[in-house]
C-alpha cells in the first residue's frame, strides 16, 4: 500500500472551504436504519484500465443463499452483526442502525459520488484470504430501472492524494439489483456458492472500489445519474462499537462530477468531527466459514509448509475455488504466483 503523510493541499480544499463557509456535503444521518436488499443476479468483473469492465463469468441468478454466522469478518466499516444487518450507532449518538450519508443542501439527498476508493488494513492472518461474502451500504435514488453495485478489492491505494487512487486492483463482483425505491439500503451478499470472492491484499494493506451504475453491458458500467452514494461509517479505530475487525484512514476517493475519472481534486477527508471520525464507505468482507483464516494455511495446520503447497495443488488440479487465488473466475499460472506470494508474505 502506497503510505504517504500529508494530503494535497487542493484534494482537501473542497471540504475546508465548505466547513468556513457553512456550505458544501455535510453528513447527514439518516431518518430510518436501511432496508435489505439482496441482488437478483451476479457475476464476476474484471477492470481493464481503459473505463471497461470485462465480465469474467456470464450472469448467475442470485438465490439469497442466506448468511453463516461463522463466516470470518475480516473487515467491518458498516459495523454489521453475524447475519450482516447495520447495527449500533447509539454509542454515537445516532439510532441504531442508522448511517449516514452527505448532502449539499439542507434536507436534499443531492451529494453524488458513483465511483469512490478507500483504503483498508487488515489483520496480516487474513492476508490474501477470499472473502466470498460482502456487506455494503448505500443510498439509492430511484431511476425507475434495475442498477447494478460492482466491489473490486486493490493492493495499492494512494493516500496522499496522487494518482493513480488504487492500483493493482483484483478482479470483483457486479451485483444486479431490481429498480427500487429511493433510500438508504444495505446488501449482504454470500457469493461463495458460485465461485466469486473478492481477494484481500496480500500484505494486509490495501482498499475496496465501490461503483454504483444505472447500467452495465458487459464492458461499460454507467454510472448512476442519482444523486447516489455509498452509505459512511467507519472501522472501530475511528470510533463506534470496539473490537470490529480491520482499519481505515483519511483520504477517500470520490468521483462528484461522475466522469468515471478519479483526479487528484476528488481526494476528500471525511473528518467532520462526528463519531465516528473520520468516515469511509460502509463495506464487509467476511472469509469462508471453515476455512483457514491464514489464507496459504491451505490445511489449516496453524503453520506453513510443503503441505500448503501440496494442498493448494491438489485443490487446483481439482479446480476448487480457493486456488483461485488471484479471483478471476479460472485456475491458471497466476494462481501459483499469487499463492507464493501470499506465502512469503506469511501470516
Amino acid at each position: 500500500m502506497k503510505m504517504h503523510t500529508s494530503f494535497a493541499p487542493a484534494a482537501i480544499s473542497l471540504l475546508a472551504l465548505a466547513a468556513a463557509a457553512g456550505a458544501g456535503p455535510r453528513p447527514v444521518v439518516n431518518s430510518a436504519a436501511p432496508q435489505r436488499l439482496d441482488p437478483v443476479k451476479v457475476a464476476g468483473i474484471r477492470m481493464l484500465g481503459n473505463g471497461k469492465y470485462q465480465m469474467t463469468t456470464a450472469w448467475m441468478p442470485y438465490h439469497g443463499v442466506g448468511t453463516d454466522a461463522q463466516d470470518t469478518l475480516v473487515y467491518d466499516s458498516a459495523q454489521v452483526d453475524d447475519s450482516g444487518t447495520p447495527i449500533g450507532g447509539s454509542e454515537c449518538g445516532i439510532p441504531d442502525g442508522n448511517r449516514y450519508f452527505l448532502e449539499y443542501n439542507q434536507g436534499q439527498a443531492d451529494y453524488q459520488n458513483p465511483n469512490s476508493v478507500s483504503n483498508m488494513t487488515i489483520d496480516k492472518k487474513f492476508a490474501g484470504a477470499q472473502a466470498g461474502r460482502a456487506d455494503f451500504i448505500y443510498y439509492w435514488h430511484d431511476s425507475g430501472a434495475p442498477f447494478y453495485v460492482a466491489l473490486f478489492t486493490s493492493e495499492d491505494v494512494s493516500i496522499d492524494c496522487s494518482l493513480p487512487a488504487a492500483d493493482n486492483v483484483y478482479n470483483g463482483i457486479v451485483y444486479g439489483f431490481n429498480q427500487s425505491q429511493t433510500g438508504l439500503y444495505y446488501t449482504d451478499a454470500d457469493t461463495s456458492p458460485y465461485g466469486l470472492f473478492l481477494t484481500m491484499p496480500s500484505d494486509g494493506e490495501g482498499g475496496h472500489i465501490f461503483i454504483i451504475a444505472d447500467f452495465y453491458d458487459g464492458q461499460t458500467l454507467t454510472l448512476a445519474a442519482g444523486p447516489t452514494q455509498p452509505a459512511l461509517y467507519g472501522t472501530s479505530n475511528n470510533g463506534g462499537i470496539p473490537g470490529r475487525p480491520g482499519a481505515s484512514t483519511d483520504p477517500t476517493w470520490a468521483d462528484v462530477n461522475s466522469d468515471g475519472q478519479l483526479t487528484d481534486d476528488e481526494c476528500f477527508s471525511y473528518a467532520y468531527g462526528a463519531c465516528p471520525d473520520p468516515f469511509t464507505n460502509g463495506v464487509a468482507f467476511w472469509t469462508e466459514a471453515g476455512g483457514p483464516e491464514c489464507y496459504p494455511d491451505c490445511d489449516a495446520s496453524g503453520g506453513l509448509d510443503i503441505f500448503d503447497f501440496l494442498c493448494f495443488t491438489n485443490d487446483f488440479n481439482g479446480n476448487g475455488a480457493y486456488s483461485d487465488c488471484d479471483g478471476n473466475g479460472s485456475h491458471d499460472i497466476f494462481d501459483f504466483l499469487c499463492f507464493v506470494n501470499a506465502f512469503n508474505v506469511g501470516c
